[in-house]
This record gives structure tokens, C-alpha cells and sequence, in this order.
């Protein structure tokens, strides 16, 4: 890799859905990643990122694949800047999502671009001064 990314962040779950929005706003804000996924589609991020994504295909449920993600951003960027641990959140059935909606304040389920913007941002220099705070990021269902 030419020029040094301005930082490096390994993403688990990246093939889809929430962590699959992560990897592509770090990316549009110029982070080098390493996609991690038990799914055979983490190796499309790497396809349309050459040289900014690395992707790594393994089960985060075992130890040695965060010591090969950590390893392989070392190897392959130089560091590990942000680590993402999006891994093993799942959907629920449509007959659960449908009643969950129903009862839910703003009347839908956030989409995975707007929980990844909560995630980068409290990656950014602009969240530096939170600390030890919750931010649910669920448009005020826990609130309800």
C-alpha cells in the first residue's frame, strides 16, 4: 500500500447488514480495513476496495481468527487503529420484526448506515470526550 491510511480498523461481521455499512463509511472517511466474516461475501468488500480492504474469512467464536484479524492488519497496514465487534447480531423472523415495528416510537427498525454512523462517529476524534456513557442507537425503543 502507497500512502498510509489515516487509520486502520478491523470490522467483524462485515459481510452484510450493519457491519457491512461500517466498512463502507470507514472507507469514505479513509480508513484501511480488515472485513472479517464467517460468510464467503466478505471477500466482495475486498473486490471493490483493492489495497483499503483485506478481507478475512473466519468464525470470531474462535480465538485464534482475532489473532489473525489483529495479525493481518498489522502485517498487511502497519497497526490496528479501531476494532469493530459487530459480529453475531442477527434479524429477528419477519412475524417478530412486523410486531416489533409495531410497537416501535418512530414506527420502522433503524437501518444498518444509520447505526453505522453512530459506531464511526464514537470512533472519531469529535466522540473523544465520551466516555463511559450507553448511546442507544435504536430510535428510543428502550425509552418507550
Amino acid at each position: 500500500m502507497g500512502d498510509s491510511p489515516a487509520q486502520v480498523a478491523v470490522v467483524t461481521g462485515a459481510a452484510g447488514g450493519i457491519g457491512r455499512a461500517v466498512v463502507c463509511l470507514l472507507l469514505a472517511r479513509g480508513y484501511a480495513v480488515v472485513a472479517e466474516d464467517i460468510s464467503r461475501k466478505v471477500h466482495e468488500l475486498a473486490t471493490s476496495a483493492p489495497g483499503t480492504v483485506v478481507a478475512l474469512e473466519a468464525d470470531v467464536r474462535l480465538t485464534e481468527s482475532a489473532q489473525d484479524a489483529v495479525g493481518l492488519a498489522i502485517r498487511t497496514f502497519g497497526r490496528l487503529d479501531l476494532l469493530v465487534n459487530n459480529a453475531g447480531l442477527f434479524l429477528k423472523p419477519a412475524a417478530s420484526r412486523a410486531a416489533a415495528i409495531s410497537r416501535h416510537p418512530i414506527g420502522r427498525i433503524l437501518g444498518p448506515a444509520e447505526v453505522a454512523e453512530a459506531i464511526v462517529f464514537l470512533a472519531s476524534p469529535a466522540a473523544s470526550a465520551i466516555t463511559g456513557a450507553i448511546l442507544s442507537v435504536d430510535g428510543g425503543y428502550v425509552a418507550r
